[in-house]
C-alpha cells in the first residue's frame, strides 16, 4: 500500500523475515518512508533481515542485521527512489545483499560475510548487535536531519557510526604486573 512508512527502533529475533516492505511506497520522494535504527537477527535459510520488493521512496538508514542461517541480510527489488545507507549487514552463512533491477542508492554500508574482505562488526552476541570494532565508528555519512539518534536514544554524530548503535570505539586498558622482588634486586645494583 502507498502512504507513510515508519519502522524504527525495533529489536527483532526471528526465524523468518525480519522487516518486509512489499509494494509499500513512501508518501513521495519529498516525504519518503523511513526504516531506521532497527536490530534484526534471523536464522532461517532463504529469508531476509530486511526485504524491499517494489517499494519506492523509502530511506533504510542505520540498521544492524545479522543472518545466522543461510538467508540474506538485505534484499531489494524494483525499489526506485530509495536509499540504503549507514547499515551493518552481516551474513555468516548466507548472502549479504541481493538486488534485482535496482533503482535505489546502496552506499556507506558495512557488508560482511564469512570469507569477505569487509569488516566483521564483532557483535556482542548473535542477538545483541552492538559492534565491538572501532572501525565502524565515524564511517557513515551525515543523516542526522533524518535519523538524529540511535536505537538507544544516543545522539548521532555528524560523521556517525554504521548500524543501529552510535558508539565510540572500544578503549584498551593496559595492565602491568610488577615483580617487586626484581625491583628490590635492581635497587641494590
Amino acid at each position: 500500500s502507498n502512504g507513510e512508512i515508519l519502522v524504527t527502533r525495533n529489536d527483532l529475533e526471528v526465524s523468518g523475515r525480519g522487516i518486509e516492505l512489499d509494494d509499500s511506497d513512501g508518501a513521495s520522494s519529498s516525504a519518503p518512508g523511513l526504516v531506521a535504527n532497527n536490530e534484526v537477527t534471523t536464522s532461517t535459510d532463504n529469508r531476509e533481515g530486511i526485504r524491499m520488493d517494489e517499494s519506492g521512496d523509502v530511506q533504510v538508514y542505520h540498521n544492524s542485521v545479522n543472518v545466522t542461517g543461510g538467508g540474506r541480510a538485505f534484499y531489494g527489488d524494483y525499489s526506485s527512489g530509495s536509499e540504503v545507507k549507514n547499515n551493518v549487514f552481516a551474513a555468516a552463512g548466507g548472502q549479504v545483499v541481493q538486488t534485482d533491477n535496482t533503482g535505489f542508492t546502496l552506499d556507506y554500508n558495512d557488508l560482511y560475510t564469512t570469507g569477505s574482505v569487509s569488516l566483521d562488526p564483532l557483535f556482542a552476541s548473535s542477538s545483541d548487535l552492538t559492534p565491538a570494532t572501532s572501525s565502524l565508528e565515524n564511517a557513515g555519512t551525515d543523516l542526522t536531519g533524518t535519523v538524529p539518534d540511535d536505537i538507544n536514544g544516543t545522539a548521532r554524530d555528524d560523521t556517525p557510526s554504521l548500524g543501529a548503535v552510535e558508539f565510540a570505539g572500544t578503549t584498551s586498558r593496559l595492565t602491568f604486573r610488577v615483580d617487586t622482588r626484581r625491583l628490590e634486586q635492581l635497587k641494590l645494583l
